[in-house]
């Protein structure tokens, strides 16, 4: 094509353009002019390079139906840097924005979820997009520019649209990002000890950095820890026993990472010449503690402190997960608990949950029992709680409550099909 084409004057290339320039610099090709045409309607409804005219604001390229062109709004912008403005059609409002990937704010736009996520938090354009939906809107291209003065060249758009759903009128501005529960409490927590002086802090850093535990503190704390699993080493060849009270320990002995021994504890694969296995409950350390935590025949009840809903649950296990808290808390709440009547005349709750030990006879009768299919033999078991099943399967228990509530009628893992009863 020998025609030339007249754009306007850039600050950064002066010089007149042919064509096969231009395509290159807006990306677009000339079996694309069905869908992107010059002034005098459709979508493309110019062609300039960046100007720093106050009195010329055309924008570069004009999408009157953006809903209708979203998988051109993404060809044509991708890689590129620049400022954009969504502009209602009805009120004239608009909003004025940049990127320095257009294509993947532009995807973000198209997407119901990104503009509805509470992290939006006040987001004007967000709001107006969902509430008139993309047919009411055009969305205009300003310019594209070198991404290291995007920002300024919002700026000067900024300064002179006025745009109505900007809520601050500085580009770069975060303002109606909505933090999550989690963040607002890292900042809140942090925010407390901003008043201290910085020799009280490096007093404090001083003191925890120094502190050294006893040989009979660090004992007691290995001893009433209830994750830990007593480990036999059992030599091949000499048949010689060797036993440690935890996979750390046990790691130590072999000089690898407990995670290796765990591994070959689970394969009941020989390491080194040496088979692992836990020890018997007989080698446990004898500790009250560490025994009731991991009973898991004890029931538990919670009674709702303000409704009076009771839960039951057949272990404590079952009960710490619901409340999504450690064992140990669990254990200390109903050890401190015990008496049935509290001296100050007020009990004690976890997330507003009064718990108490229970018969484990009155909860079987609540347990629904699970149904049990082996799709290679045919066999049909059932079982009178999923635990049970899950233990007798060697299935963890929450694989097979997911499968029970998201109702899978497909075979798990290609051999078992499960069902409530």
């Amino acid at each position: 094509m020998e025609e030339k084409l007249s754009l306007k004057t850039s600050i950064y290339t002066p010089k007149r353009f042919h064509w096969i320039h231009c395509q290159k610099r807006i990306g677009i090709r000339s079996t694309n002019l069905s869908n992107t045409h010059f002034k005098g309607g459709g979508s493309l409804l110019n062609i300039r390079t960046m100007s720093t005219s106050s009195s010329e604001l055309e924008p570069v390229v004009i999408y009157t139906n953006p809903d209708e062109h979203k998988g051109l709004i993404a060809k044509q912008n991708k890689g590129k840097s620049g400022v954009y403005r969504w502009v209602h059609k009805g009120s004239g409002k608009s909003y004025v924005g940049s990127s320095t990937l257009l294509n993947d704010r532009f995807r973000r736009y198209f997407n119901h979820s990104y503009l509805s996520s509470s992290k939006r938090g006040a987001s004007l354009i967000c709001k107006a997009l969902l509430k008139y939906g993309y047919t009411g809107f055009r969305l205009e291209i300003l310019e594209y520019c070198p991404i290291s003065i995007v920002l300024d060249r919002e700026q000067f758009y900024i300064d002179k649209l006025n745009p109505e759903y900007n809520i601050l009128k500085i580009a770069g501005s975060n303002l109606g990002y909505k933090h999550s529960e989690a963040s607002l409490k890292l900042m809140s927590d942090a925010s407390k000890s901003r008043n201290e002086s910085e020799e009280v802090l490096k007093f404090k850093r001083e003191i925890m950095l120094d502190r050294k535990l006893s040989e009979d503190h660090l004992e007691k704390m290995a001893k009433n820890n209830p994750f830990r699993v007593p480990i036999i080493l059992s030599n091949i060849e000499t048949r010689e026993n060797k036993e440690f009270t935890s996979l750390i320990q046990a790691a130590l002995f072999l000089g690898v990472h407990m995670t290796t021994v765990k591994r070959y504890l689970v394969n009941n694969k020989p390491y080194k010449g040496y088979m692992i296995t836990k020890a018997t409950s007989t080698l446990r350390v004898d500790s009250s503690s560490a025994s009731s935590l991991t009973n898991s025949k004890q029931a538990v009840e919670l009674t709702n402190s303000v409704t009076g809903i009771t839960k039951q649950f057949p272990t404590m296990k079952a009960a710490y997960q619901f409340l999504g808290i450690s064992p140990r808390r669990l254990l200390n709440y109903l050890n401190d608990n015990k008496s049935a009547a509290p001296s100050n005349g007020q009990v004690s709750t976890i997330k507003g949950y009064i718990i108490s030990k229970i018969d484990s006879d009155s909860v079987k009768q609540n347990c629904k029992t699970i149904e049990v299919t082996n799709i290679q033999t045919n066999e049909v078991i059932n079982y009178s709680s999923i635990s049970s099943a899950g233990e007798a399967l060697g299935i963890p228990q929450s694989s097979i409550s997911v499968y029970l509530s998201r109702k899978r009628t497909t075979p798990f893992r290609g051999i078992y099909l499960f069902k409530l009863v």
